[in-house]
């Protein structure tokens, strides 16, 4: 599954950076996280209460920061279990705002697999622009 798209922050480059790796910022963002925190300067535990198409239950994921740029680019990575996910994020400056690009990609397996298919692309798109509105709402 591949995802890659674009978002525009009414922020600073700085600001919508420094949002993206706090903790607590994370936690509202994330739909059904519970709990967000640094167990080291490179790795985030989080873990999110889902209900999402067949799927239900608590999740724990440990997201790397596997490259750092600040501000304007870093990557990061899961590799838990049934998913091994990668993202690529990107921030430009574009005349006082922030123009966030993201290219992510994740191999399901198990019963996460049953979310690999269009409708399963489309509800995690939905729950990328309301982790990205949330964000906004958040350093407004």
């Amino acid at each position: 599954m591949e995802f890659n798209g674009t978002h525009d922050f009414k922020a600073d480059r700085k600001k919508v950076y420094a949002a993206f790796l706090n903790a607590d910022v994370l936690k509202e963002a994330i739909p059904g996280c519970t709990q967000a925190k640094w167990g080291n300067p490179e790795t985030l535990e989080v873990v999110v209460d889902v209900n999402f198409l067949v799927l239900k239950g608590t999740y724990v994921g440990y997201f790397q920061i596997t490259e750092q740029q600040e501000p304007s680019h870093f990557k990061m990575s899961v590799n838990r279990g049934s998913i091994q996910a990668s993202a690529s994020i990107d921030l430009a400056d574009a005349g006082g705002k922030t123009t966030v690009s993201y290219n992510a990609e994740a191999t399901l397996a198990g019963p996460l697999k049953v979310a690999d298919n269009i409708a399963g692309k489309q509800a995690a798109k939905s729950m990328l622009e309301s982790f990205f509105k949330s964000v906004e709402k958040q350093i407004s």
